[in-house]
């Protein structure tokens, strides 16, 4: 079956915020046949990300920019390839109102090492971001609106925070993707596709978190995510 593990650290400092990760996605084994299908062993799949970003927030001035480099190393048998990506973004606070502002471009291809593609940009994401704090009740509203390099809409992802305690939340959120993975197949997975919930403790200087997350054709992933502070 699928699997995935991730490591990251993040670290501050008066000049801006650093942090890398890195992710490994296993897509399990297959079976390899030839055109007479004949059974001639297995292969394997995988992903492998290397994320390292960036962040500073602006001197007398409500606004924080941001740049994260990734490089993918994918394999599928013995084909072999990698791509690395750029993405730029930036956050304003409106204090007045209490909400945070984005926009930011996501994986623009710089893949130099490939001559005939050096800085081309290939299918990068434009999202514009929001989150709100609302007055009366402990949650913390977002909207994330997807739009491709055509500014053609692309998804949505809405969702909240719930402070159930002072150190434990509720998180939700889902997005339009519920119908392009939907099969048609249940009502079910129609309302409730390509969801997810979780639960985040913390203690002192750890936290812990635990989520599901369900497709649009039903199929369910459940994670685990710990986080300690040094």
């Amino acid at each position: 079956g699928i699997s995935s593990q991730s490591f990251g650290a993040n670290f501050l400092s008066k000049k801006g915020n650093v942090s890398f990760s890195l992710k490994n996605i296993s897509y399990g084994t297959f079976d390899k046949y030839d055109e007479n299908k004949v059974l001639k062993g297995n292969y394997q799949s995988s992903d492998n990300w290397f994320t390292l970003m960036f962040s500073k927030e602006m001197k007398n001035f409500p606004l924080r920019l941001g740049i994260r480099y990734e490089h993918l190393f994918s394999q599928l048998e013995d084909y072999f390839f990698q791509v690395p990506f750029i993405s730029i973004g930036s956050n304003l606070f409106i204090p007045n109102i209490n909400t945070h502002i984005g926009i930011s471009i996501h994986q623009i291809n710089i893949n130099f090492f490939n001559k005939k593609e050096i800085n081309s940009i290939n299918n990068p994401d434009i999202v514009f971001s929001s989150a709100k704090s609302l007055e009366h009740l402990p949650l913390k509203i977002f909207t994330d609106l997807i739009l491709n390099k055509r500014l053609t809409f692309n998804d949505v992802f809405f969702g909240g925070v719930f402070n159930l305690k002072q150190n434990l939340q509720l998180y939700i959120g889902s997005s339009s993707r519920k119908y392009n993975q939907n099969n048609n197949s249940k009502l079910f997975n129609t309302i409730f596709g390509a969801s997810g919930i979780g639960i985040n403790y913390s203690k002192n200087l750890t936290s812990v978190k635990i989520g599901s997350y369900m497709y649009g054709t039903g199929y369910l992933i459940n994670g685990l995510q710990i986080d300690v502070k040094f």
